[in-house]
């Protein structure tokens, strides 16, 4: 299998990046839906309820890579 030889510090990296770009888009979808506008290029007609929702989803991504980080780095601790 690929994913074998990598080690969990690889795995924690890559979902702390993860949560990282998540919570960038939450923020993004909560400032233009603050705004009560969709200026996004891919969302042009995006209402502002729709913009809550997918803020809340990107935050609920990024909780979940985020506890995945945490359980990676704990797991690399633990072999050591």
């Amino acid at each position: 299998m690929i994913l074998q030889g990598l080690s969990s510090s690889v795995f924690s990296k890559v979902a702390l990046f993860g949560a990282g770009v998540f919570f960038h888009g939450a923020a993004d979808h909560a400032m233009t839906a603050t705004l009560g506008r969709a200026p996004d290029i891919l969302a042009s007609g995006t209402p502002v309820t729709q913009k809550w929702l997918l803020a809340a989803f990107d935050l609920t991504i990024t909780w979940l890579l985020y506890e995945l980080h945490l359980w990676y780095s704990s797991k690399g601790h633990a072999q050591r």
